[in-house]
């Protein structure tokens, strides 16, 4: 899950602060690992949620309209890594 990935990097970002070392290095491999979350994140919002209408019977009422409305779903909340 997202939160397990996050974890190991809140703990080495933790860490390096109370020691005071961060190596050029380090701060761009977990910039790294931070994008590559968020890339994963944003998929996964966007995911296509495709549903289906079944019709058991051939008797369909071709004098209704049918609406088919893709949803889509807005993030309005942001996952933060507290540091």
């Amino acid at each position: 899950t997202i939160t397990k990935q996050l974890e190991p990097i809140a703990k080495e970002i933790h860490s390096r602060r109370e020691e005071e070392y961060f190596v050029e290095n380090d701060i761009d491999r977990l910039r790294i690992k931070i994008n590559e979350i968020q890339r994963t994140v944003e998929q996964l919002n966007r995911k296509d949620t495709t549903k289906s209408i079944i019709v058991d019977n051939d008797q369909i009422d071709w004098n209704r309209i049918i609406y088919i409305r893709e949803e889509q779903q807005q993030v309005s909340e942001y996952t933060q890594l507290q540091i």
